[in-house]
């Protein structure tokens, strides 16, 4: 064990390039209002399976080499500030990190960690070479508006991010590019996440993303559009993302629309309550929403190919359904009519409102 006495300094302090410590239990005698654990200077150290309290950090690379390439594996950390890295290059790996993780550069990898707490940047573009995957990391809340983002990123492709029960604000959209992540909260009604975003709420561009077990209240500003938007990042048409899940979860506002699904093969909702409108295409977000066993009646207008479908989904449960079909015909303008600004309009909305789905229209 190597006691810091209660220094305000650095217990251990690697200079020196290509230093190992490993196996060390490292206390501060109990104070954790001062002093780091371990403090990395020299290039290539490997810091490993050490059991590092009662400090302020835990453990920090300084500024002392632009690259630190030290590698951070295996370590128990139970502080206030975990890991803070002023440096790049460095690995940290397999770690249990109490307290959270600062960054002031970019260009690290962390994966395989289990973080208690978030992470913090000292630019948000420092996320742009930021290499992170397979971490759990588990936020309370009282953070800032991008602390739920900041996680997000953290946790990284195949990762997971658990909410704590309480109050979340995401002060701009939630972008969540990273393939396989899933973020859970603490249940329908215990962990609230508040958006105040001006464009969409949440926004999901990665495959296989997951949301379970939250309340979502989406954004209501002027001019904001989704609360929840699942759409390829590509802008090519026919791309597709993969598997989305989403899984006991209330979206309660979005000024446009709820849920939207717009470019997705095989989406599963299950237990999504909605108080808006939920997007997307037939052949997933419209198979979902019939087969769901949660819907107890159906209303529709289209195709008879479609209302097809929808009636042999529908019949083995005797589901209540309703279907208007049939063709579009056109809208006839007649000789006789004057063409102005103002008919153009009425004629437009008359043959196009609601894709012309409905009994008003004039080509009905």
């Amino acid at each position: 064990m190597i006691d810091g006495a209660q220094t305000t300094g650095r217990i251990v302090n690697l200079l020196a390039d290509g230093t190992t410590v490993k196996g060390f239990t490292i206390n501060n005698g109990g104070d954790d209002a001062d002093g780091v654990g371990i403090s990395i200077s020299g290039q290539g150290v490997t810091v490993s399976d050490n059991n590092i309290s009662g400090v302020l950090t835990g453990i920090q690379t300084t500024t002392q080499n632009a690259a630190g390439n030290a590698i951070i594996s295996g370590n128990i950390i139970d502080v206030e500030n975990g890991i803070s890295l002023q440096n790049t290059g460095n690995v940290v790996s397999n770690n249990v990190i109490g307290g959270g993780v600062g960054l002031s550069q970019g260009a690290n990898t962390f994966t395989g960690n289990t973080v208690y707490g978030g992470l913090w940047l000292s630019s948000p573009t420092l996320v742009n070479d930021l290499v992170a995957s397979d971490n759990t990391v588990n936020l309370p809340t009282g953070g800032s508006s991008q602390s739920v983002q900041n996680a997000a990123y953290l946790a990284g492709d195949n990762g997971t991010l658990n909410l704590a029960a309480g109050s979340f604000t995401l002060g701009s959209t939630l972008n969540l590019s990273n393939d396989g992540l899933t973020i859970n909260g603490a249940g329908v009604g215990s962990t609230e996440l508040s958006s105040i975003s001006t464009g969409y709420g949440i926004n999901v561009t990665g495959d296989n993303v997951s949301l379970q077990n939250f309340t979502f209240h989406g954004p209501t500003a002027t001019g904001s559009t989704y609360g929840i938007k699942v759409t390829p990042d590509t802008n090519v048409a026919s791309d597709r993302l993969l598997n989305f899940d989403i899984e006991n979860v209330t979206i309660d506002r979005g000024y446009r629309t709820g849920l939207d699904l717009n470019g997705v093969d095989g989406a599963t909702i299950k237990n999504v309550s909605v108080s808006n409108i939920v997007h997307g295409n037939g052949a997933n977000t419209g198979q979902a929403l019939v087969a769901h066993p949660g819907i107890k009646a159906i209303s529709f207008t289209g195709s008879t190919r479609v209302g097809a479908a929808i009636a042999a989904a529908a019949a083995p449960r005797f589901v209540k359904t309703s279907l208007e079909m049939g063709g579009k015909n056109p809208t006839l303008i007649f000789a006789d009519w004057e063409a102005n600004d103002a008919n153009w309009s009425t004629v437009v909305r008359s043959a196009f409102s609601n894709q012309g789905q409905i009994c008003l229209c004039g080509s009905r």
